[in-house]
């Protein structure tokens, strides 16, 4: 080497070194960390630069035995320890400056989408405004007008979604197309009668899933005389159930009061199996009262007692009589009294 050193002694010198350095960094207020004596150590065996080397060759050739040689050392050692340091605080700065580029281009980022979110809310609070306003300026007629509106709006959109369905169905399904073709239909008319409150009577809450389906089964759903053709067929349906539990309740009657009829349907409620809502039993009238063995046959269907006082719609529904002994007939279309000689009637036991 050009100290005249060999390797093991130099590397004792560095050692040295750095146990002084680890004594003097304290006493200044240096932290000595591994990090630091790690640099320190890899500095130590860096190549210095031949000029560096060529000096300190020479003067320590020149210094001999005049205690240079511990001097140059001593300045080798301190500049690698300088160099380590340096690099040490570079590193450090490089990192800091990294992480603060990356929050400031996030918080940039971040701070352009709350920028677009608060020019979107309000856009949007100026359109409600405007629109609140329009709302506000408008008569009370105008206000029922633009909610019947919405909710035909509402019924549009529900439909189109319903079609759409019913189109994916049969493209995915065609085997199955017709069944809920038929289904689609029997909502339709669900939806036309909740238009129409005056088509409805108590009656249809016996109404069953089938009823639904067959009275739409041949009814053209897109006239008004369709739909009031499916609407009668299925109010006829409905009242079948009711008619039975009105005859047994009947029979009842007239055993628990010796022979004797009710002067009103209402009167039968305490004798139905099942409770029946009066809303039903209030569309009925008595066609007879005192003695049930006074009541004459009709037209050879034997003792109608019981019929409807009106049907709803005059044109196409037909009426519905009960007697004692078991009768309940469906009795024509736009009639209205028993016994019509032009009649149509069909018995139901």
């Amino acid at each position: 080497m050009a100290l005249g050193l060999g390797e093991n002694a130099a590397r004792m010198r560095v050692e040295r070194a750095l146990e002084k350095l680890r004594a003097v960094f304290p006493q200044r207020g240096i932290v000595a960390t591994t990090a630091l004596a790690s640099v320190i150590s890899a500095n130590a065996v860096q190549i210095a630069p031949a000029g560096l080397a060529a000096t300190l060759a020479s003067t320590s050739l020149a210094g001999a035995g005049t205690g240079t040689t511990y001097t140059l050392l001593k300045l080798m050692t301190m500049t690698k320890l300088k160099l380590g340091i340096s690099a040490l605080i570079v590193a450090g700065a490089t990192t800091g400056l990294i992480v603060q580029h990356q929050t400031q281009q996030k918080l940039r980022v971040e701070n352009q989408s709350l920028t677009q979110q608060s020019a979107q809310l309000k856009t949007e609070s100026e359109n409600l405004s405007n629109r609140l306003s329009v709302i506000q300026s408008l008569s009370d007629e105008q206000k029922n007008e633009l909610l019947k509106l919405r909710g035909e709006m509402a019924r549009l959109r529900a439909d189109s979604q319903a079609l759409a369905q019913l189109k994916a169905t049969v493209e995915n399904d065609p085997m199955d197309s017709a069944a809920k073709s038929w289904m689609h239909r029997a909502n339709q008319l669900k939806q036309q009668l909740d238009q129409m409150p005056d088509k409805k009577i108590p009656e249809l809450q016996f109404a069953t899933d089938q009823d639904w389906l067959d009275a739409t089964k041949n009814a053209d759903l897109n006239t008004d005389e369709g739909v009031r053709k499916a609407l009668s067929d299925l109010r006829r349906k409905a009242k079948r159930t009711p008619a039975h539990m009105m005859v047994d309740a009947l029979r009842k009657y007239i055993q628990a009061h010796n022979g004797q009829l009710p002067d009103d349907p209402l009167e039968l409620q305490p004798y139905f199996e099942q409770a029946m809502d009066s809303a039903i039993l209030q569309r009925y009238k008595m066609l007879y009262t005192g003695n049930a063995s006074d009541v004459p046959s009709v037209a050879g269907q034997g003792q109608l007692v019981i019929g409807e006082k009106a049907p709803v719609d005059i044109d196409y529904d037909s009426h519905y009589y009960m007697g004692p002994n078991g009768e309940v007939i469906d009795w024509g279309t736009g009639l209205n009294s028993v016994g019509d000689p032009d009649a149509s009637w069909a018995v139901h036991q």
